[in-house]
């Protein structure tokens, strides 16, 4: 009996030294920025950071990252290789490394960062994020002008498309849409009398002015 327990015991401890033993030890993964379900404008720079640790005893050796994307394209590394390369951890130890990400297409990805190991075994995880058009506001009339009619378009602050055209509330009245706030991208609208363009008084000169198809116009 007491063979059979110190035969067991040399197993243990031969499991706890021999290099490779990926039941005993093994690396650790986590992404620390951003977090997961962030939203980022299109061409926006944003960072990916990782926590790169061992556990289970010695030291992980030859320890190596790797950020990858899916879908593949839509995000890239401008200036960084997807593979960072950590050396040594001991174990209840941690490495932090970073990688700078930027996207040229909307939509929703998800981010892995894998660490691998020479002795110990690997280690995974993944985020996602979703890239959106940046808040615009582009008026085909130029602005508040209410004897053209024009269509304010563009992004709101979600990213969702929008398209709002000058339009006709009655025969006197002008529903006017147009770009306002800081650098004009948000979209706006104000009722308008077209009669504040009417010229003139009861002379044969005078005009006045009603709603037509989304415009004040003379009548």
């Amino acid at each position: 009996m007491w063979t059979v327990a110190i035969a067991a015991a040399f197993v243990l401890a031969a499991l706890f030294l021999v290099p490779g033993a990926s039941a005993v030890r093994s690396t650790t993964t986590a992404i620390t920025s951003p977090a997961s379900g962030s939203v980022f404008d299109l061409g926006t720079a944003f960072t990916v950071t990782g926590q790169i640790g061992c556990m289970g005893g010695g030291t992980c050796r030859n320890v190596n990252s790797t950020v990858s994307f899916s879908p593949s394209a839509g995000l890239y590394l401008p200036n960084s290789d997807p593979k960072h390369s950590l050396g040594g951890i001991m174990s209840g130890y941690l490495k932090q490394t970073s990688w700078s990400v930027n996207s040229n297409s909307v939509g929703n990805y998800a981010i892995q960062v894998s660490t691998t190991s020479s002795n110990s075994a690997g280690s995974s995880n993944s985020i996602s994020v979703r890239i959106k058009n940046p808040a615009s506001c582009s008026d085909s009339d130029g602005g508040f002008v209410p004897t053209v009619q024009g269509t304010a378009s563009g992004y709101d602050g979600n990213g969702s498309q929008y398209s709002n055209t000058d339009n006709c509330v009655d025969s006197a009245t002008l529903t006017e849409w147009y770009c306002m706030g800081v650098g004009g991208k948000t979209p706006s609208s104000s009722n308008y009398a077209c009669s504040n363009l009417n010229t003139g008084g009861n002379g044969t000169n005078s005009t006045s002015y009603v709603c037509v198809s989304g415009a004040c116009v003379p009548q």
